[in-house]
């Protein structure tokens, strides 16, 4: 329910005073009332009925006739009526939402103190017709949380100078306490929220973590996309999602991968056509939201495109809100190159949720988009790359020589036939010409001197590439292997092969172009890396945030009201044992929630790991491991024992807590194992069980299709590191999880 004041119904009270309670002296009524109220802060997680509990016990030790409470709305401002009691015809005529500056309850938190009307006919501060001529008086008691009045308690009374000092002081302190339920609730919903955002980045980067796998397997095109359509699915929560490639030739987007489509609903879009008109009308700038496109059921999807839209999901939209999902909404991504040319788009719709996408989760989609654009620009260069290193060879392995023979004066005087194929000559056509003017300019002054003047030429063969000028004038690269030609020790002249290497130039300057273009795309791996560290280190604060906040805000909150129980025992003396039970059972009460919270804040973030170590973090984890699951658990150290580097250390006690979670979760173990050695580079991490263990994929991609995301976190976690994780498992076998990393030494 929205904390921000949504109107509740009235409910029956979670506890009445007993029959004698009106009996009993003031100073007992006051201690029964404020057990009673911290006792429902200390059990109930519902704010209204903790509300409605302390209205009925006001009431009943007052004597007074009605009560409302207040809550401030923190974006408007304005006051909100949460809960009432006694107000039957009283307060019809009461509003349920106040703007600030109106009222007894601006008022009040104007002053930040009480303030009491002892007639209200005669006060200015109130309208008596608010209430009709029944209200005689009343009470507005500020509601505190963290030095700031979040609300306001009114009590009414058809009496006039019905308030004394003493009830005063006991609404104050009552007051104080319902700040403090508001706190409670406030701080609930701050660490659900926080919780579940972990979890939804979580399954975000577990998927991105399943791309990631399946790119460094070298898995084909068609397996990546369909992986990243069920991704998407999965993290981002649509139902279904298609993938389509542009098809250069044709120009058509030709549907390549799916999710959430039934095989005959796969070849029913696979026969859709769809011409460039459709995607460059999505593609309008009235539609662009970041760098999507989504076109509103408001608009005339067929008419926008110019065409029938392929598939509508089986969505009711009479059942839809104006500002849910429809049936006729659609959301494309665009794939692009990193040329910034269009190579496909992405098609979302269903979503569970029923709500049009966030600007936050369309740039979300559009971060798994660009994993397909990399996707297929990879299988795209490597077929390329393929393609080249086959012409390569051809031309290489295929090619004819030219062999030639020249005078001591540089001419020539023997061609081969390839010469035509070659140079464009005819070989008579080239006899007697100087083998220097076939030679280009700029090649002229790098070539050896012994192809410009013969004579120069001592016993070495030589070997060099030259530019020459073919008869059309057209250029073409030559390898050139040539020998001197002795006769009875007389310099004849030179005899040589020249090998066409144009395409081997070409082919060779096309390959360094696609291999910086692989190296660019191996760039974009690591910084998906990267990402899934940045978003690892995220999720290490926020759980130490988190579990700060426990300790210093709700831990020493609960402590000090622990502290103020006992100072209260004390300063009340003899109490009637009712009473003294009743305060014993709420100073167990505020125990058991402090020893709660800070369990739930070691869980989060163990200070020990920071303060002491790896070494006592491990120990504790252990001790934890076998109080709370009941496995017999040991841990073996060796080597030097040392402070490691932060992250290895927050790293390696991961690593050991997820392996010890999944022995008490599945292997039905009896008895574990962990075992750390230090060494003079490395430190590596053992934890061993004897449960059932279970059957090990070929490849790690497929663990985190059989939902093993645990074991992925680990192999990532080690991969960040630099090092390796081996898992060694089989049915009926136990499980052995071993890591490796290496170290920097730390200077701690």
């Amino acid at each position: 329910m929205d904390r921000r004041f949504a109107r509740v119904r009235v409910q029956e009270p979670l506890e009445k005073p007993p029959p004698d309670f009106r009996t009993v002296d003031q100073t007992t009524q006051k201690i029964f009332t404020l057990n009673a109220i911290a006792a429902a802060i200390s059990r109930e997680a519902d704010l209204d009925k903790v509300f409605y509990l302390a209205l009925d016990w006001i009431l009943e030790v007052t004597g007074a006739d009605a009560g409302t409470v207040f809550l401030r709305d923190e974006e408007t401002g304005d006051l909100v009526r949460v809960v009432s009691r006694g107000i039957s015809n009283l307060f019809l005529t009461e509003q349920e939402r106040h703007s600030y500056g109106i009222g007894l309850a601006s008022r009040v938190i104007r002053a930040e103190s009480p303030i009491v009307l002892d007639n209200v006919a005669r006060s200015s501060m109130i309208s008596p017709s608010s209430y009709g001529d029944v209200v005689k008086s009343c009470v507005g008691i500020p509601l505190r949380s963290d030095n700031k009045v979040v609300g306001v308690l009114n009590i009414f009374s058809k009496q006039v100078n019905k308030f004394e000092p003493a009830d005063i002081e006991l609404l104050t302190s009552i007051g104080n306490q319902i700040g403090v339920a508001v706190a409670k609730a406030k701080l609930s919903s701050t660490v659900t929220q926080s919780r579940e955002q972990l979890q939804e980045k979580m399954r975000q980067l577990q998927e991105l973590l399943k791309i990631s796998a399946t790119f460094r397997a070298n898995a084909p095109l068609e397996k990546v996309l369909n992986a990243i359509c069920n991704a998407i699915s999965s993290a981002l929560g649509f139902r279904l999602v298609e993938l389509s490639l542009l098809d250069p030739t044709t120009g058509m987007m030709v549907p390549a991968a799916f999710a959430g489509f039934s095989e005959e609903e796969q070849q029913e879009l696979r026969s859709f056509v769809r011409p460039p008109s459709f995607y460059e009308r999505i593609m309008h700038p009235r539609f662009q939201i970041s760098n999507s496109y989504f076109i509103s059921h408001k608009e005339d999807i067929e008419q926008t495109l110019g065409m029938q839209w392929a598939f509508l999901p089986n969505i009711n939209d009479e059942e839809r809100g104006p500002d849910e999902w429809h049936q006729k909404d659609a959301l494309a991504v665009p794939i692009y190159d990193r040329d910034g040319n269009l190579t496909g788009l992405v098609f979302v719709d269903d979503p569970i949720d029923r709500k049009v996408p966030s600007l936050e989760k369309i740039q979300v989609l559009e971060m798994f988009v660009q994993q397909a654009g990399l996707a297929v620009e990879n299988a795209r260069l490597l077929s390329d790359l393929q393609k080249s290193e086959a012409q390569y060879r051809l031309v290489t392995e295929n090619a004819s020589d030219l062999i030639f023979l020249l005078n001591p004066d540089g001419s020539i005087s023997f061609a081969s036939s390839s010469a035509k194929a070659i140079l464009g000559y005819q070989p008579d056509e080239l006899l007697g010409k100087m083998f220097a003017d076939l030679i280009s300019p700029q090649s002229k002054r790098i070539t050896p001197e012994c192809l410009i003047n013969p004579s120069t030429a001592d016993e070495l063969s030589i070997r060099c590439e030259i530019e020459a000028i073919r008869k059309d004038g057209n250029s073409v690269f030559l390898e050139i292997s040539c020998t001197p030609v002795f006769e009875n020790g007389v310099f004849r002249g030179e005899q040589g092969t020249a090998r066409d290497i144009t395409e081997k130039k070409r082919m060779e300057r096309e390959i360094a172009r696609r291999q910086r273009q692989l190296r660019r795309s191996q760039k974009r791996e690591e910084q998906l890396s990267g990402y899934a560290a940045a978003v690892i280190a995220a999720q290490e604060e926020e759980r130490r945030r988190i579990a700060r906040d426990l300790h210093d805000d709700t831990a020493q909150a609960l402590i000090a009201l622990s502290r103020r129980i006992d100072s209260l025992r004390e300063d009340l003396g003899d109490l009637p044992e009712a009473a003294q039970r009743k305060i014993e059972d709420l100073k167990a009460l505020t125990d058991q929630t402090l020893a709660s919270v800070r369990r739930f804040s070691r869980d989060l973030r163990p200070s020990i790991l920071d303060d002491l170590g790896l070494v006592p973090a491990l120990e504790w984890l252990v001790s934890e491991n076998a109080k709370r699951y009941k496995i017999t658990t040991r841990l073996k150290i060796q080597g030097e024992e040392r402070r490691l580097q932060p992250e290895v250390e927050l790293a390696l006690f991961r690593i050991a807590q997820e392996a010890l979670n999944n022995t008490a979760k599945h292997s039905q173990a009896t008895g574990a194992a962990v075992e750390l050695t230090f060494g003079d580079t490395w430190c590596r991490l053992t934890v061993s069980d004897n449960g059932i263990g279970f059957q090990t994929p070929p490849n790690i991609s497929e663990l985190a299709d059989r939902g093993r995301m645990g074991v992925m976190g680990m192999y990532e976690r080690a991969n960040l590191l630099g090092g390796n994780l081996y898992v060694r498992t089989a049915p009926g076998q136990g499980t052995r999880i071993t890591v490796t990393v290496p170290l920097i030494e730390s200077s701690l």
